[in-house]
C-alpha cells in the first residue's frame, strides 16, 4: 500500500543534515510516497543513493553538497526545492559527484546552491519553474549556483510572475526540450531569468512572457533552430 506522507524537520542550523540510505529504504517500504525535508543548515549525501518518492518530493534547504564521487538520483512526480531560511543560500565549490532529479514538474524557489557536484541534471518532464523569494535583510532572492555543470530537460523553462531568477554555473549550461509538448504560453509574466555559464548550449525551451531573457557565457553560446 502507498499514499504516506514523511515530514522530517531538523531545527539545529551548525550541521548539514546526512541523507541516511537506510531510512529512504525503510520510507519506501513502509509505504510512503511522499518526502518532505526541512533543514535550515543544508543537504549533504555520499555513496550512491536512489530516492523513489511518487506523489512528491520537498527539499527545504539552503544548499545541497556531496562527498567526492557520491550519486543521488531522485524519482518523482513533482520536486520542490525549496530555500525558506532566514538567510540566502552560499556559493557552490567544486567536486566529483553527480546529482539527477527526474520529475514531471520541478519548482525551485529561493536561493539555492549545489556544492561538490560534477553535473547537476535537472529533468521535467513538463514543466521547471523558477522563482524568487524575500529574505529578511536581503530582499527578494532567485539564483541557483553550481559548481560546474549543468542540464535542463524541459518542455518548458520558465520564471514565475514577477520573480527574477539567476542561474550561475562554473562550467556549462545545457538545455534540452523533453518528450512532452506543451503550448509555449505560460501562467507567468514579467519574469526574469539570467544565465551565466562558461558555455551555453540552448536546445530547449525558455519562455519569460512580458519579461526578460539573457544568456551570458564567457566562451560560447550555442541556439539550436
Amino acid at each position: 500500500t502507498q499514499g504516506g506522507t514523511f515530514s522530517l524537520k531538523k531545527t539545529d542550523g551548525s550541521v548539514e543534515y546526512a541523507l541516511d540510505p537506510d531510512l529512504v529504504d525503510n520510507l519506501e517500504a513502509g509505504g510512503f510516497d511522499h518526502f518532505s525535508l526541512e533543514t535550515p543548515a543544508g543537504i549533504s549525501y555520499s555513496g550512491n543513493q536512489t530516492i523513489d518518492m511518487a506523489r512528491g518530493i520537498v527539499l527545504e534547504a539552503p544548499a545541497i553538497s556531496a562527498e567526492e564521487g557520491a550519486q543521488l538520483v531522485l524519482n518523482t512526480s513533482w520536486l520542490q526545492m525549496v530555500n525558506d531560511s532566514d538567510f540566502p543560500g552560499g556559493a557552490s565549490s567544486g567536486g566529483g559527484a553527480l546529482f539527477t532529479a527526474n520529475a514531471d514538474f520541478i519548482d525551485l524557489e529561493g536561493q539555492l546552491a549545489f556544492s561538490g557536484m560534477d553535473h547537476v541534471t535537472l529533468n521535467a518532464s513538463q514543466d521547471i519553474r523558477l522563482t524568487d523569494r524575500y529574505y529578511t535583510g536581503f530582499g527578494y532572492q532567485g539564483k541557483l549556483s553550481v559548481s560546474n555543470d549543468l542540464s535542463l530537460t524541459a518542455a518548458r523553462i520558465y520564471p514565475s510572475t514577477g520573480s527574477l531568477f539567476t542561474i550561475n554555473a562554473g562550467g556549462d549550461v545545457t538545455t534540452f526540450r523533453s518528450e512532452t509538448h506543451l503550448p509555449a504560453a505560460v501562467y507567468s509574466a514579467v519574469g526574469s531569468l539570467t544565465i551565466n555559464a562558461r558555455n551555453i548550449n540552448h536546445q530547449g525551451v525558455i519562455v519569460a512572457p512580458a519579461g526578460t531573457i539573457a544568456l551570458n557565457a564567457d566562451e560560447r553560446i550555442y541556439l539550436s533552430p
